[in-house]
């Protein structure tokens, strides 16, 4: 992965945010987020690599993408993202692109976390479009509950992938043996992956059972009997209860923290504004 751009703190920033979405696994091969450009002939490299590129001239910026170095690379693997243009440059590579397709359920989730901060975005005292202004203030508490969510979301689809190897200590043992020579493990990815390939075939002729029929209908049915529970007089009457209910019960935590602290109680406006800004020492 090649990160261009035109703000060295922002490609550096840029580079680290995308190891951070590779958990739970970790990045472990090379990584240069800053990469001077007498060195650009290294994206021809066979190791995968991410790597960030400043260049501060717009006409040399858009060269770059055309370089006949960028293009060979492009053909074996590498993939592009222009921060100065905002677009992601995929890698033209045979079989890639097929294997790239989104899962539905994290498209929606993530274009859901967009929308969500391009909205807090508008906001003046935002920091989402000013590095230095990042570095300076931070984010937002709504902007960083955002983005934990962005990343958290990443985490469970990687996580999907991980099989038991995420959720249980020892199944590595499962999946490889060690050499009584010299005790290095020796993992075999057929036997992570046959167990999987078993349970797919069984997952295909489950879908196509009246079972699996009913079990989707059932819970189309009960969505459909929410939705209507929240857009009827009962719905929100019940919303806003639990709403003022949780309220009060923040107020009281809020206030018992002050006291423990040896602190005066807030008045209620004083405690309101604390609650809400999430102010609490």
């Amino acid at each position: 992965m090649l990160i261009l751009g035109q703000n060295l703190e922002e490609i550096t920033a840029c580079a680290c945010g995308l190891l951070s979405l590779l958990k739970p696994m970790e990045w472990a091969s090379a990584f240069m987020p800053v990469l001077p450009f007498s060195l650009l002939g290294f994206v021809n490299s066979p190791v995968p690599f991410v790597a960030g590129l400043a260049i501060d001239d717009n006409y040399r910026l858009m060269e770059v993408e055309t370089d006949e170095r960028i293009t060979q690379a492009m053909e074996n693997g590498m993939s592009v993202i222009n921060l100065h243009t905002n677009t992601l440059l995929i890698t033209t590579e045979t079989g890639v692109s097929q294997m790239l397709s989104l899962d539905p359920y994290l498209r929606e989730q993530l274009d859901f976390l967009s929308t969500r901060l391009q909205h807090y975005a508008r906001e003046k005292s935002s920091a989402i479009h000013s590095f230095r202004r990042f570095i300076r203030d931070g984010l937002s508490r709504k902007e960083s509950v955002t983005l934990h969510s962005v990343s958290h979301s990443f985490e469970q689809h990687f996580v999907r992938y991980c099989g038991d190897l995420a959720t249980t200590g020892n199944a590595w043992k499962r999946y490889g043996t060690i050499d009584v020579k010299t005790g290095n493990f020796n993992f075999y990815p057929a036997w992570f992956m046959n167990p999987i390939r078993a349970d797919q075939f069984f997952h295909e002729a489950l879908v196509h059972t009246q079972l699996f029929v009913g079990y989707v209908d059932e819970r189309r049915r009960n969505q459909m009997e929410v939705d209507e529970m929240r857009k009827s007089e009962v719905g929100i009457f019940i919303a806003n209860w639990i709403y003022e209910k949780w309220n009060v019960r923040k107020k009281h935590v809020f206030n018992e923290f002050v006291k423990r602290r040896g602190e005066p109680v807030p008045s209620e406006r004083e405690s309101e504004f604390a609650t809400s800004t999430g102010r609490t020492g």
